[in-house]
């Protein structure tokens, strides 16, 4: 009978009170980890050649060049656009394989 009582008891406080989602903890050790992962990524630099026209190059963790445009653009706002516009395709398109047809 006391169980019965303690359990319906219980219950009664666990309604009363009602059920909240607690909200996730802030773990600081994300933060140290993704400074750390942000240090692993390479780099994109803008930057004017010689020629006055303004380029990019995408470098990778060793800060070894793995991509450059094939022409420079007159200015720095013209190269960010290209930029943004390379950031939104390979976020989004499908990588295919190209078969060489040279025979």
């Amino acid at each position: 009978m006391r169980a019965l009582f303690l359990a319906a008891g219980l219950t009664g406080l666990v309604l009363a009170v009602g059920f909240s989602v607690a909200p996730a903890q802030d773990k600081k050790g994300d933060a140290k980890k993704d400074a750390k992962a942000a240090e692993k990524v390479g780099t994109v630099e803008i930057y004017k050649d010689r020629s006055g026209e303004f380029r990019f190059r995408v470098k990778d963790v060793d800060g070894k060049v793995v991509a450059m445009p094939p022409k420079g653009y007159d200015t720095k706002e013209e190269c960010q656009k290209v930029l943004d516009l390379i950031k939104v395709t390979l976020n989004t398109a499908k990588v295919t394989e190209v078969k060489d047809d040279k025979k």
